[in-house]
């Protein structure tokens, strides 16, 4: 009997181990999907100073954005007094909506502080896919605040990295923040 329960203590040991392993590997992907996008944004911000193209520049540079990460779904720049100077879009224009309207006035505050912004995971009624909105500020050469480059990223990874996740019959995984 005490071999027994001895043997089960140790698989369960074994087992709770690779479980978190598992969800530490989870973690990492999230945590390194949420790092790259913010990191695109403010290379964006920092290598193109966006405020001093003129609007066909600064439409093209965020259209090539779009095009090389598809999980953007809409990119927006907008001036130092929160006003939109250009915006591209997967969507039509009908369906894309106003990102600025999402963005709370904590969330404003914290731009104006130049800090980066990540939003709540909502979900998106028409598609019904996890998304979130990030921002990051732009700032001049003086380290004032100059605008804010706002992107609509779509989660739907996630979806398929918990999907893919090996967590025996009945065990149920979640994905969410510290």
């Amino acid at each position: 009997g005490l071999q027994m329960f001895s043997n089960f203590q140790t698989q369960q040991e074994t087992i709770s181990q690779k479980q978190q392993l598992i969800a530490q590997d989870a973690s990492r992907q999230v945590s390194s999907f949420i790092q790259e996008k913010f990191s695109v944004l403010e290379t964006a911000v920092r290598l193109t100073d966006l405020t001093a193209l003129p609007e066909e520049e600064q439409e093209k540079t965020l259209s090539s954005m779009l095009g090389l990460h598809l999980a953007f779904r809409q990119l927006v720049f907008l001036d130092d007094q929160e006003e939109e100077v250009v915006a591209v879009s997967r969507l039509s224009q009908a369906a894309s909506g106003h990102l600025t309207d999402q963005l709370s006035e904590d969330a404003w505050d914290q731009i104006r502080q130049q800090e980066r912004y990540i939003s709540p995971v909502y979900i998106d009624p028409i598609t019904n896919e996890p998304m979130v909105i990030m921002a990051v500020p732009e700032a001049n050469i003086l380290g004032e605040f100059q605008g804010t480059l706002v992107a609509e990223v779509n989660l739907k990874f996630m979806w398929d990295l918990v999907d893919h996740l090996n967590i025996g019959e009945q065990g149920l995984a979640y994905v969410v923040d510290r």
